[in-house]
């Protein structure tokens, strides 16, 4: 790989591995309120830019939702979400502090920035690592390519930095749609598996199981 002075992260399914545990708790709220359950093919279709606005609305279309159902299954999982402890990748922290000596580090989400603050604190991810911590701005949610632009600003370069994710419609797609294309490394343990990133045009030296294997190209 060429270097690489910029290390762009995504949060969940990167830094934190959200998915699965995400998953499961909205399936445990339709339980409870008794409604056609997703599966988690279904669930990853509709994964959208915020629950809100996106993946419960989708949810509900696809599952013929009330609206009622629709909203007490999102209030359900709303409340229990706050108490999910999400597993951190292995060494994870080490690691970050190994690549900062190296490495401008960086995190770019489409979570809204305080739910991503009190998530790290609560797991114990050193936020105080990451020079720059970008969430959605002025309505600017991956895989639209100009989320990078706050980057570019700052003096950055496109072709010297590096995007880390672990979706194919949002981060791959905006990395992809950038011009010039930025470099990008998936993380396969999230929302999308190797061989989906394979048919999406990703190369498999590129594709890791966790964020921590990217410690070989410091």
């Amino acid at each position: 790989m060429k270097e690489k002075k910029l290390w762009i992260f995504d949060y969940d399914g990167v830094l934190v591995f959200s998915v699965y545990v995400t998953f499961m708790c909205i399936i445990e709220a339709a339980k409870k309120v008794e409604v056609s359950l997703p599966s988690f093919t279904l669930l990853r279709a509709c994964w959208g830019k915020n629950f809100h606005e996106d993946l419960f609305p989708k949810l509900a279309k696809e599952l013929n939702w009330t609206y009622v159902q629709k909203e007490y299954v999102m209030e359900l999982f709303l409340e229990n979400n706050q108490k999910l402890e999400y597993p951190l990748p292995d060494s994870v922290n080490d690691f970050l502090k190994k690549a900062k000596e190296k490495k401008e580090l960086a995190i770019l989400s489409n979570r809204d920035l305080n739910s991503l603050i009190v998530s790290a604190n609560k797991l114990g991810l050193d936020l105080s690592i990451f020079k720059r911590i970008i969430c959605p701005q002025n309505a600017l949610f991956k895989p639209d390519p100009e989320v990078f632009k706050v980057f570019w600003q700052e003096g950055y370069n496109p072709e010297e930095s590096l995007f880390v994710g672990d979706s194919i419609n949002f981060d791959l797609k905006a990395a992809q749609s950038h011009f010039p294309v930025i470099d990008f490394v998936a993380i396969s343990s999230g929302l999308h598996e190797k061989n989906e990133f394979i048919e999406a045009g990703e190369k498999k030296e590129f594709i890791l199981k966790s964020p921590v294997e990217m410690e070989k190209w410091l």
